[in-house]
C-alpha cells in the first residue's frame, strides 16, 4: 500500500496468507468501534505501530463484562481478563484481500520468472562465477540460461509435468 502511495508504482506479488484464528472468523470489524460477540462495544480504538513499524489497531474491551468462558472463546484467545485484539487498517487489509484475475496473471508471470531465477542460483550457481571481468561473466550468464532452456525442452519432449 505504502508503494503506491509513496513511491507511484505498484508492487506485485503473494501476499502470506492471514492465518490468524480471528480472521478466519465471519464476523469482522468494520467501524471505529467493534462489538464482541457478548453484544459489548470495545472501549478503546487505538491505531498505533507495530514492532516492524506498520500500522495497526488495537481494539480493547472492558475487562469487567466478558460473558462467560464459552463467549470468551468466539471473542478472543487473550487469557481472561484481558481482552484485546489486534487488527490492520481497512486499506491495508483490503489490499491483502484483494486478489482479481489481473492480479493473478500478473502473479502468474512474475511466479514463473522467479522459478527462473531460483533454478538458475540454486542448480547452477548463478550468483557466482569463476571468472572476472563483465564480458566474460555476461557470456557465463547467457551459456547458463541456454543450459537451463535445453534442460527445460527435454523434459518437455519426456512429457515430464511442470512442477507445481
Amino acid at each position: 500500500m505504502q508503494s503506491r502511495e509513496h513511491y507511484r508504482f505498484e508492487l506485485v506479488g503473494p501476499t502470506r496468507r492471514n492465518n490468524l484464528w480471528r480472521a478466519k472468523q465471519a464476523d469482522g470489524f468494520a467501524s471505529q468501534r467493534a462489538v464482541c460477540p457478548a453484544g459489548n462495544t470495545s472501549l478503546n480504538w487505538l491505531p498505533t505501530l507495530s514492532p516492524y513499524g506498520k500500522p495497526i489497531i488495537k481494539i480493547r474491551w472492558s475487562r469487567n463484562n466478558c460473558g462467560g468462558r464459552k463467549v470468551h472463546e468466539h471473542c478472543t484467545q487473550s487469557t481472561l481478563p484481558q481482552r484485546q485484539i489486534t487488527v490492520r487498517p481497512e486499506l491495508q487489509h483490503e489490499a491483502l484481500h484483494e486478489q482479481t484475475a489481473d492480479f493473478s496473471a500478473d502473479y502468474a508471470r512474475r511466479a514463473g520468472i522467479e522459478g527462473t531465477i531460483s533454478e538458475a542460483v540454486r542448480a547452477y550457481a548463478m550468483r557466482r562465477t569463476r571468472y572476472t571481468g563483465q564480458t566474460r561473466t555476461h557470456l557465463t550468464h547467457l551459456v547458463t540460461a541456454a543450459v537451463i532452456n535445453v534442460g527445460r525442452l527435454l523434459r518437455w519432449i519426456a512429457g515430464e509435468p511442470k512442477h507445481a
